[in-house]
């Protein structure tokens, strides 16, 4: 049967049979029915466009009340993963929902895009990226101008300018990963390096594992593959064995992980951890990605890469220059066994044949005062971050915020509500922030909001003002 939308209905049956098991888990019966249903959907087994049963024919089915199916509904219209409207029932809906603070952005598959668009508007403060000024050292090479022996070259490297490919297999080398510049692919910024591994290690239909929750960029990127993705939750402190626990339960193809300042929660795995991570993938043949575009922003010293506990074949490791220096820059890179690298060479020349060479060459010289420029870095942000949790004490003291260990943001709880309505209300306040659901592979953590720290005190200032006065208006 179809719709007025033209779209196929499924029937109550139908969706109890995907859904089995809904009951497992925390919270209340609308919160896990919609956190299967989201799941469902996110796996591509209840697909964009198709039309859900009716409230009352579902809470049949399911043997619950029809109140408790409602709630669902709304749970997940307030997640953007469904649309509703008077006579045409509830559809599996890829856009945002009407009153979002982001445009409409759609990937493959049907799937919106969890990615953030840091253009703005001029208008509100902020708090949802992590966009911030360059540092003076890069306003004076940048006001020098291109060196001219860079200009003898066509500027075409696909793996990279070769000296930056040795400062960036240096940087592995001073953190105990031997590495050479054959094991490196320089790219245009990280989130292209989680894109270029997405795009060559999965084929539609493989099974990827993220944390949940985790960087919105990844979830497209897997997405944009149509790999589905198991969520490993990290609701809690991760105990010995959890990773191990997640991959048995069906073939994985790969794991994307942030083990050091993990995105958005800012925490950083302890070495027996990071070991328990090593240990599940190479049981279960999994290929790990690390992501460590944050690690250099911890307020301690970064553990050695993953890498560093593996075989070289097992172990893809992203970084980035996008935060400790400046995102405009584009400069990021991957690290792995040669063998992988020539098959991303042939792969990024495709895509643009070479990231900017005037970038890489500013990145050669920014590398060689890194330790000077990370240390201002680091300070700047540790200082913001003491600012934005003493703001956060005062103006929303009721909220359960965890203090970071380094990074760009602050992962913090709402005690009631939806914090999806809150990022609406936030927006409407001239503030921004990320809803929790954002940075779900499911589309969990609506009771949660991440807040950036990068911008200046006094505007920190201001958008803290603005965001309680949102929050008291829900």
């Amino acid at each position: 049967m179809t719709t007025n939308r033209n779209v196929l209905a499924l029937s109550a049956g139908e969706v109890t049979r995907t859904i089995s098991g809904w009951q497992d888990g925390d919270g209340s019966l609308a919160e896990r029915l919609a956190n299967a249903m989201s799941a469902a959907i996110c796996r591509g087994e209840l697909a964009a466009g198709w039309r859900l049963p009716p409230e009352r024919d579902l809470a049949a089915a399911l043997a619950v009340g029809r109140n408790t199916v409602a709630e669902a509904y709304r749970r997940l219209r307030a997640r953007s993963m469904v649309g509703r409207r008077q006579g045409s029932g509830t559809w599996i809906e890829p856009a945002f929902a009407s009153g979002s603070p982001r445009e409409q952005v759609v990937g493959a598959g049907g799937h919106k895009l969890k990615s953030l668009d840091v253009g703005g508007d001029g208008h509100r403060i902020d708090l949802a990226a992590a966009l911030s000024k360059a540092p003076p050292a890069l306003e004076t090479m940048l006001a020098a101008g291109t060196p001219s022996d860079l200009l003898h070259h066509t500027g075409y490297w696909p793996l990279g300018y070769p000296p930056l490919r040795t400062a960036v297999a240096a940087l592995f080398c001073r953190r105990g990963l031997p590495t050479s510049e054959d094991n490196v692919l320089i790219t245009s910024g990280a989130r292209q390096a989680i894109a270029l591994a997405a795009f060559e290690l999965c084929r539609p239909g493989d099974l990827v594992a993220l944390e949940d929750p985790t960087f919105p960029g990844a979830i497209d990127a897997f997405r944009r593959v149509n790999a589905r993705i198991s969520p490993i939750s990290m609701d809690t402190a991760l105990s010995v064995g959890s990773y191990a626990e997640a991959l048995q339960a069906a073939p994985v193809r790969a794991l994307y992980v942030m083990s050091t300042v993990h995105n958005p929660t800012g925490r950083t795995l302890s070495r027996d951890q990071r070991l328990d991570i090593v240990r599940a993938a190479r049981q279960h043949d999994v290929l790990l990605i690390e992501d460590e575009t944050l690690a250099e922003l911890t307020y301690d010293s970064a553990p050695p890469p993953l890498a560093t506990l593996a075989p070289p074949q097992s172990v893809i490791t992203i970084g980035s220059l996008s935060k400790v220096y400046w995102g405009g820059l584009r400069v990021g890179w991957i690290r792995a066994a040669p063998p992988f690298i020539d098959r991303l060479e042939r792969l990024k020349a495709i895509v643009d044949l070479s990231s900017s060479a005037p970038s890489q060459q500013i990145a050669v010289e920014l590398l060689k005062q890194h330790d000077e420029l990370r240390a201002q870095r680091v300070s700047e942000l540790r200082s913001r971050s003491t600012l934005l949790l003493d703001l956060l004490a005062e103006h929303l003291g009721e909220w359960r915020v965890s203090e970071p260990r380094g990074g760009l943001f602050v992962w913090a709880r709402l005690p009631h509500g939806s914090a999806t309505e809150l990022a609406v209300r936030a927006s409407q306040n001239g503030v921004s922030v990320l809803h929790g659901p954002a940075t779900s592979p499911i589309g969990r953590f609506d009771d949660h909001v991440r807040i950036s720290f990068v911008n200046e005190p006094d505007t920190l200032i201001e958008a803290i003002s603005r965001l309680a006065r949102a929050w008291r208006g829900l």
